[in-house]
């Protein structure tokens, strides 16, 4: 009976390792959870998490944004020259030069009483570009296309992916959701149709 306990316990040790799994995030927003068999040229193959006796499946770089492995190692798909030194901060007064060669971003958090104490960073990437406090807002401006990652954390990691593409307006309506011990990061990608006059009413132009 001690045997059998004790085989118990190390098959329960092993159970995280057994369900260790990559995971795929493509551009639209959406992740798959699988296990990575081989990058190519121009294609990911892998295996679904749930199918690891099924076929290999095949899904094009140019869709993916970011592989996390199971180890934490992160790759991202970026376009050749993309780098951190691309992306430039610009305060609320300033416009880009040209609507040709930039994007900018629209970051606002209106006020509201649940969670009005609670401060979050908001990240690009690995570069901090503002922070986040109730009723607030700022801008920021992307001198190089393709796909980024934008996102805050506070107990827990909250991510929305972005394919920049020059002379667009992007809008994210910041927020805090309920978390296990602190409040979360809630960030929405918004349309135009809503962001623009939400974001001038924070900002008093409403």
């Amino acid at each position: 009976m001690k045997r059998k306990f004790e085989i118990l316990i190390i098959c329960l040790f092993f159970i995280p390792i057994l369900h260790a799994q990559d995971v795929i995030f493509i551009k639209d927003g959406s992740e798959i959870k699988c296990k990575v068999v081989e990058i190519e040229d121009v294609s990911v193959k892998y295996k679904k998490l749930d199918q690891q006796d099924g076929p290999f499946r095949n899904i094009n770089k140019a869709d993916i944004f970011m592989i996390i492995y199971e180890d934490g190692t992160r790759e991202v798909f970026a376009k050749p020259g993309q780098t951190e030194e691309s992306l430039t901060q610009t305060t609320t007064h300033t416009q880009p030069a040209s609507k040709s060669d930039s994007a900018i971003l629209y970051v606002y958090r209106p006020g509201e009483y649940r969670g009005f104490a609670l401060a979050y960073d908001l990240y690009v990437g690995d570069q901090k570009i503002g922070a986040v406090r109730n009723k607030s807002e700022f801008t920021f401006v992307f001198h190089q296309e393709g796909p980024v990652e934008v996102w805050a954390k506070t107990e827990k990691k909250v991510s929305i992916f972005l394919d920049i593409k020059f002379g667009e307006k992007y809008y994210i309506k910041c927020g805090v959701a309920t978390g296990a011990w602190v409040g979360r990061p809630d960030l929405i990608l918004v349309s135009s149709l809503q962001g623009e006059p939400e974001y001038k009413r924070i900002k008093g132009e409403d």
